[in-house]
């Protein structure tokens, strides 16, 4: 025969957890895009393993930030969408115009250079939660190799154009190989690193298209490296990774109008936010002057003197 339950078996246990609560609505991860609906909310992305818990106050959209925060992030994106776009036509020329090459190799150059600054712009250093969480800061590792890969580009152009320069049969030629082939390779990563900030400043401006883009632009890049690094001989390889150069050709300039868009568009709803705290600060005002302050006199005027 079976003893009856005790009453402690029929009381349910205080000390036990809360049942686990699961994120029910669309939600990426703010490092690696992943999808987190149906993940346990307070967990780990299983994609990079950062917290998927934001508190609501820090994870605020772009548009209630600081205007003049949002207007540099803004000349910014512009900045790199022109400096990627003047890039691209070089390259065409360098290609198919009768132009010096050695000119063009020159404005590369030059270009590379001007780059360090642009980069610097498009990626603040922003002393803001919502800013911190994304890695623009100053103290953000990522942002510091990003910036210093950067250096990869006109040590490279400056090794094309000594290569260009010098007498073919000279004792230099491999050092100038080197130069070209580890600052390309060195600036293909610092573009991979860029694409990953941009891509959190477009979900922190909730602009999920350009987030996308810049996600397939990182992973397009990532066979442009391998390939600079072990330089296979295989054809079927190396054409992949020119068709991945080619897509990021294509899309990177895409995907960096869309960002300087999408943050413009915040500039104009942070203005519209502004205006409509501001006409609520108005009605509160008027509120408190036509309502508050008669009835605080009248009261205080029918009090009885001490």
């Amino acid at each position: 025969m079976c003893p009856a339950p005790s009453h402690l078996d029929t009381q349910p246990a205080e000390d036990a957890p809360p049942p686990a609560v699961y994120i029910e609505s669309d939600k990426k991860c703010l490092t690696c895009g992943y999808e987190l609906r149906g993940l346990p909310l307070g967990g780990n992305c299983p994609e990079c393993g950062q917290p998927t818990f934001i508190p609501p106050t820090i994870d605020e959209p772009l548009s209630l930030m600081p205007r003049a925060v949002i207007c540099r992030l803004k000349w910014g994106c512009w900045a790199a969408f022109w400096y990627m776009t003047l890039t691209i036509v070089l390259m065409l020329l360098l290609w198919v115009s009768t132009i010096p090459k050695m000119v063009i190799l020159l404005a590369m150059f030059a270009l590379t250079i001007s780059w360090q600054a642009g980069v610097r712009l498009a990626i603040p250093a922003l002393e803001l939660p919502q800013a911190t969480i994304r890695g623009f800061t100053s103290r953000s590792r990522m942002r510091f190799a990003t910036h210093w890969l950067q250096i990869g580009w006109p040590v490279a152009s400056i090794g094309a154009v000594l290569n260009m320069a010098l007498p073919s049969p000279s004792p230099l030629a491999d050092v100038f190989v080197f130069m070209i082939q580890y600052g390309l390779m060195a600036g293909i990563l610092g573009l991979v690193l860029l694409s990953i900030m941009q891509g959190r400043l477009a979900e922190w401006s909730r602009d999920d298209e350009a987030q996308k883009l810049l996600l397939w632009v990182m992973w397009f890049l990532i066979p442009a490296v391998w390939f600079l690094s072990i330089q296979s001989p295989l054809t079927l390889w190396t054409g992949l990774c020119y068709s991945a150069s080619a897509l990021v050709v294509v899309l990177y300039p895409i995907s960096l109008l869309k960002l300087a868009r999408s943050v413009g568009y915040c500039v104009h709803h942070a203005l519209e936010h502004e205006g409509q705290m501001e006409r609520q600060q108005e009605k509160r005002e008027r509120f408190f002057s036509g309502v508050i302050d008669p009835y605080i006199d009248a009261t205080s005027d029918n009090e009885p003197g001490e």
